[in-house]
């Protein structure tokens, strides 16, 4: 996603050293050139829509690149029938209960750990956390954490 952003600032011709962390997560990684290319090959008619954590690759190749919420949108605001969607499963169950008259190719990937928490468990952390539930982290990079959340706000403003 890092380096996402990174050749997006690119293209828009901002010039920013961007330091970002070089890891993936695993459900957007599976996802490959050769599916792509099979899929096209099949659904000529296909508009590859995926999510910013997907591969470099993948998203040059993809004629829509967005957030859950910018997916949504874009496959209501398009007359295309046929879309193959790069991310979790849930947003395709979604999708197919609130656009029955466009049809998802190919497979989603169901995340493990987007399933993992429930509503009963957020509440009882909310109101009753144990210390399984804390995380601690060292002052030093509390502080250089919360310099980072508080130039994206600055950022957001400007």
């Amino acid at each position: 996603m890092g380096q996402n952003l990174a050749n997006e600032m690119k293209a828009r011709g901002i010039h920013k050293n961007i330091r970002y962390f070089d890891g993936t997560c695993y459900v957007h990684e599976e996802y490959t050139d050769e599916q792509i290319f099979k899929i096209r090959m099949e659904y000529p008619q296909v508009k590859i829509v995926s999510h910013p954590e997907c591969k470099p690759t993948i998203c040059d190749q993809s004629d829509f690149v967005g957030s859950t919420t910018q997916m949504l949108q874009y496959m209501l605001e398009t007359d295309s029938k046929e879309f193959l969607m790069l991310t979790e499963c849930g947003l395709s169950s979604r999708l197919q209960a609130e656009f029955p008259d466009k049809k998802l190719v190919g497979t989603c990937t169901l995340c493990r750990y987007m399933k993992s928490n429930t509503l009963q468990d957020i509440l009882r952390v909310l109101k009753n956390p144990t210390d399984n539930d804390r995380v601690y982290i060292d002052e030093d990079i509390r502080l250089k954490a919360a310099q980072c959340i508080q130039a994206m706000f600055h950022y957001t403003q400007a």
